[in-house]
């Protein structure tokens, strides 16, 4: 019961920020919500890598208030959600490489704004050197939480293990997306991902930009895209990583299109591109 009440509190909260972004994409939300938690089934259960999906969440949280508000007080609640999540499962590691990855991305917006031209990217919430120290401050506290767990320094221990690949080749968990047996509704999910990461490109470089390069969001998707085609056990983390930008991508295009708005006008090559994309998942 508990693990249950786990998963479907994290599709409530998936649910939540959904309709934030996007409150008219109603049936979209429960299409892609269905979809995605049929796909992610043969890896829920009773498991604790099932708490991943929630700590992610709550990481992304933290992460997404703290660059539109810029207030430190949100950072507070992170040293005790990977102290947390260091004890539950192996999982924190990822957690910490994005906590690399989003102070790497703000530290390459900085420079945008000086070499390339702005047009192209969403730029809206640069932060100043000292926000950014603050976070890179905590973040570090956050790594020194993980060393008081009960495991302590051999907390990392394990780390030494994947040096033998042979969990890659044997453990069907870990086989990628394109070993049998095909997980279909899988890479049909991540399908809809790509797909949805080409028309974002599409309608953020063409002539009518009606989307603006958001790098962070960008690199978050391109990372768990590639985990989960290299090891399909890491598409629930996909799921949850990508559900609020598919929401928001596709109900913007879909109330666009229904409107009539210019800027959607479909490109002739772009139908083309589709099909390809199509007969490639076929």
């Amino acid at each position: 019961i508990g693990f249950v009440l786990l998963a479907v509190l994290v599709l409530v909260f998936l649910n939540i920020s959904a309709r934030r972004l996007s409150p008219e994409s109603f049936f979209l939300i429960i299409f892609l919500q269905i979809f995605g938690l049929m796909a992610s089934a043969p890896h829920l259960g009773v498991r604790m890598q099932e708490s991943a999906l929630l700590f992610l969440f709550l990481l992304l949280c933290i992460i997404n208030r703290y660059q539109r508000r810029s207030d430190w007080r949100f950072l507070f609640f992170l040293p005790p959600l990977m102290y947390l999540w260091a004890c539950l499962h192996g999982s924190f590691l990822i957690g910490f490489f994005l906590l690399g990855v989003w102070l790497g991305i703000k530290i390459l917006e900085k420079l945008v704004t000086k070499f390339w031209p702005k047009v192209y990217f969403d730029l809206s919430n640069i932060l100043s050197w000292p926000e950014l120290l603050i976070f890179a401050g905590v973040a570090f506290l956050s790594f020194v939480t993980t060393l008081l767990t009960p495991y302590k320094f051999s907390l990392y221990a394990f780390l030494g293990g994947y040096r033998n690949s042979f969990y890659l080749s044997y453990i069907s968990e870990w086989l990628s997306q394109f070993s049998f047996p095909l997980q279909y509704f899988q890479l049909f999910y991540l399908a809809l991902v790509v797909l949805c990461l080409i028309l974002y490109f599409y309608y953020s470089l063409g002539s009518e930009k009606y989307f603006k390069l958001n790098l962070w969001k960008l690199a978050l998707l391109g990372i768990f895209v590639i985990l989960s085609f290299k090891s399909r056990r890491h598409f629930p983390l996909l799921f949850v990583a990508s559900f609020a930008f598919l929401v928001e991508v596709y109900g913007r295009i879909f109330k666009a299109a229904i409107s009539g708005n210019r800027h959607f006008q479909w490109k002739g090559w772009l139908n083309y591109i589709l099909l390809f994309c199509l007969f490639l998942v076929s």
